[in-house]
């Protein structure tokens, strides 16, 4: 009977204690969840999602005071991104620093089946080169890695770099990332580039088409805030492309997408664009309370 009772006792002792790491994968897993919604109700809903954003930002200040800190200075960027962001055309402003502290980043464009340049990505790269030449002392970097179907020996980036290279711009002057196959990609590696190697960088330009600046700056700047660099978006540049599938709130869904691959939900990310009825849309507060 008294080796019975100690066996009872010895359970329920460790029943009763939740292992560290066990607790701490819990709350992990807790702030995950907390900045998963944050990303679907702001990617869905825009402003509109505002209060349950507060709220669920508070709980995870509550949680880890840094990484509130830090999810709360991406939302507000990506809100800036997309109310008073000024998509520059043409030209950068003035004012931008005149030293090799500057970084041109050009996005690329899935390439031609035969591996040749799109015309939207030359309209690109021709702002890329105007770009340049106001800002003499900055680096241009092209990303972009192997997009060609039928050309697997060729990269955006490559022939990206070749187009500037035989329209004036010096070769010391260029930067490779020929890896990324998305836009996230094309920040993540563009930034360990330039923190690996260039470590005098600290300010970015992106330059995109129109419609596809407010992502750039958004994930580029995302990204850095992440890896913890003192590398920012100061500045942009844009490609005229004119299409009136791109709304405000089309964009959006699209920075959704690339906010939760940022996050490391792939799979949600990859619902969105393959099973759309079933995607979990979060519901507004006073929506419910209506219903």
């Amino acid at each position: 009977m008294r080796q019975f009772l100690c066996a009872l006792t010895a359970i329920l002792f460790l029943m009763s204690s939740v292992p560290a790491w066990a607790e701490n994968s819990r709350e992990q897993a807790e702030e995950a969840q907390l900045i998963k919604d944050m990303i679907l109700y702001y990617g869905w809903h825009g402003d509109a999602a505002d209060e349950e954003i507060k709220e669920l930002l508070s709980a995870l200040k509550d949680a880890d005071a840094d990484k509130g800190e830090l999810w709360e200075n991406i939302m507000d960027y990506w809100r800036y991104a997309n109310t008073d962001l000024i998509v520059h055309t043409e030209k950068l402003p003035e004012g931008l620093p005149e030293d090799d502290s500057l970084a041109l980043v050009i996005l690329g464009l899935a390439l031609n089946a035969d591996g040749s340049i799109q015309e939207e990505l030359v309209e690109r790269l021709q702002v890329g080169l105007d770009c340049a030449a106001q800002y003499p002392n900055a680096w241009v970097v092209c990303t972009g890695g192997g997009t060609a179907k039928e050309n697997k020996d060729v990269t955006e980036a490559e022939q990206m770099g070749k187009w500037l290279l035989g329209h004036g711009l010096e070769e010391k002057r260029l930067i490779l990332e020929n890896q990324s196959l998305t836009t996230i990609e094309n920040a993540e590696k563009t930034l360990d580039i330039l923190h690996g190697q260039y470590p005098q960088v600290s300010a970015l330009t992106i330059i995109s088409s129109n419609y596809h600046v407010a992502r750039g700056v958004l994930l580029f700047e995302t990204a850095s805030l992440m890896k913890k660099l003192d590398v920012h978006v100061v500045s942009d540049c844009a490609a005229l492309i004119p299409n009136k599938l791109y709304t405000a709130d089309y964009l959006r869904k699209w920075q959704m997408y690339n906010m939760l691959q940022l996050i490391g939900e792939t799979e949600l990310a990859q619902q969105y664009i393959n099973d759309p009825a079933h995607f979990p849309v979060p519901v507004l507060t006073d929506q419910a309370e209506a219903a």
